[in-house]
């Protein structure tokens, strides 16, 4: 699509050309790939996770009922231990089996599958799933006992600024630097495509005269991507027919070829010659019987003195 019929240019036919657009278009597959395997990886990847849907949901109601047992666990002596002991026991006592000393402790058993949910405060959990390295821990179910976390700032304190201005830099997107092996492919490319360039410079200003001479037998392609018109074409045909001499049958076989396709050229010619002069010998005629007629139907009158003239009239 970039270098065909759509647009009014020719198609790249040099080494070095050839390679920069190739260059070019792997430099837009890498940022298309990119944006299509992000794009499938976010809509159609499956993850594999329970479902809770709160904390009365019936897995964690009646744990014994899955099978196996659904294990979870919290934090021991912490608010959210404090806070399902004074509600739900029954789920407190479950827990208590499976108790860590820490959240860290938690997040790692709950990776190696020794427990199937941890249970603690929500923003802490937000927090540890938005810095996992490995993306596999994923917060699901509704919030239970919400509060909220805040920070108490006397009016006019420095911190203030600085505190906003570090929340608001948390949030960054990708950038160059995200890029940087797709601008680094690009700039090589392009770098070698100025050494194909020169090398191909070289072959044709000072290679190709010598290696023309050597090649008798037409055994190397020697034209580089030129482009010869309809007229360079038949001088070529007719300077080789003239010049050359044939050594061998297959040589014979592509002079006779050759011969060929002149005859049909210069028929061609001669046939679009006549063309042409037909047409303009009956646009010639047309034109004068036009004005022989517009002379004729011309009105005339008499003057006083008997002579005859025309009249003008616009027409």
């Amino acid at each position: 699509m970039l270098f065909g019929a759509a647009v009014n240019a020719d198609n790249p036919r040099g080494v070095a050309s050839r390679f920069l657009g190739n260059i070019w278009a792997l430099f837009a597959l890498v940022f298309l790939a990119s944006y299509t395997a992000n794009l499938a990886a976010f809509m159609i990847a499956e993850e594999s996770y329970y479902d809770l849907s709160g904390i009365n949901d019936w897995r964690l109601r009646d744990p014994t009922s899955h099978r196996p047992p659904f294990r979870f666990a919290t934090v021991p002596s912490g608010a959210t231990e404090e806070n399902m002991r004074m509600n739900y026991p029954d789920i407190a006592n479950h827990m208590r089996n499976y108790s860590k000393s820490n959240i860290d402790e938690g997040i790692r058993t709950l990776k190696t599958f020794e427990i199937d949910a941890f249970i603690y405060d929500a923003t802490v959990l937000q927090y540890r799933v938005g810095n996992d390295e490995d993306c596999k821990l994923k917060t699901v179910g509704n919030w239970y006992s919400m509060t909220g976390y805040g920070i108490g700032l006397p009016k006019g304190s420095k911190w203030r600024h600085r505190i906003n201005h570090r929340i608001l830099n948390t949030n960054q997107t990708l950038g160059v630097k995200n890029f940087i092996s797709a601008f680094i492919l690009l700039i090589g490319g392009m770098l070698f495509c100025c050494l194909l360039l020169l090398l191909e410079h070289c072959f044709y200003r000072r290679l190709r005269p010598q290696l023309k001479k050597w090649d008798r037998y037409g055994c190397c392609g020697l034209s580089m991507g030129q482009l010869l018109s309809f007229e360079q074409s038949v001088n070529q045909t007719v300077d080789l027919i003239k010049h050359h001499k044939c050594q061998n049958p297959i040589c014979e076989t592509q002079l006779w070829k050759l011969r060929h396709e002149l005859d049909t050229t210069k028929r061609k010619l001669q046939r679009l010659e006549g063309m042409l002069n037909g047409r303009l010998q009956t646009a010639t005629s047309t034109s004068e019987n036009e004005t022989r007629a517009v002379t004729d139907s011309a009105p005339t009158t008499i003057g006083n003195n008997g002579q005859e003239y025309l009249r003008i009239t616009n027409w």
